[in-house]
């Protein structure tokens, strides 16, 4: 795509990685391995409640561990499935959190969801961003579930959340908080 970026008339400026849930895992992952390969110049990395972490021992998958759709039992199985041999349990590009550093990342825009048992896995990778320079909006969504990305016309904030990654990304490359 970058090499043809003229041709399909793509600003290669403006390229970003992104995700949901696991999406948001992989598109985490490809920073990173972007950044240690030195490929493409990412504009952003949206990551919407994503699961950088596999330590579900975090305060919200306790206290929304059931009742809230995705479960934490869910995700420690779904873990499991992911990296099944122990020595990926270590693998920076399997979960991001463990970098040993997060710096020269692209922007990110990390979005989570009050009643998720991963929204403090979202936090904790925002600050991680934070810390190691990297320029990090947060948002949470009150009174939200994981998948509110995917609820369009079932509730209002799903909008409100594209009209927020839409802002944020315009924001990124400079195009203003203009949304069309």
């Amino acid at each position: 795509m970058v090499a043809n970026a003229e041709r399909l008339g793509i600003d290669k400026a403006a390229i970003g990685v992104g995700g949901d849930s696991a999406g948001g895992n992989l598109a985490s992952a490809v920073a990173l391995k972007n950044r240690d390969a030195k490929l493409i110049e990412l504009a952003y990395q949206l990551l919407i409640y994503p699961c950088n972490d596999r330590d579900m021992n975090y305060a919200s998958a306790v206290e929304f561990a059931d009742g809230y759709g995705l479960t934490s039992a869910s995700m420690k199985w779904f873990w499991d499935q992911y990296l099944p041999n122990q020595q990926d349990h270590k693998n920076p590009y399997a979960i991001p959190a463990l970098a040993s550093t997060h710096s020269d990342l692209p922007p990110a825009i990390v979005l989570a969801a009050q009643y998720d048992p991963l929204t403090d896995d979202a936090k904790n990778y925002h600050q991680k961003l934070l810390n190691d320079g990297v320029m990090s909006f947060y948002k949470e969504y009150a009174g939200q579930i994981h998948g509110l990305f995917n609820l369009g016309g079932v509730t209002p904030d799903t909008d409100l959340m594209y009209r927020d990654i839409a802002t944020q990304i315009n924001l990124i490359l400079n195009r203003g908080n203009k949304v069309e």
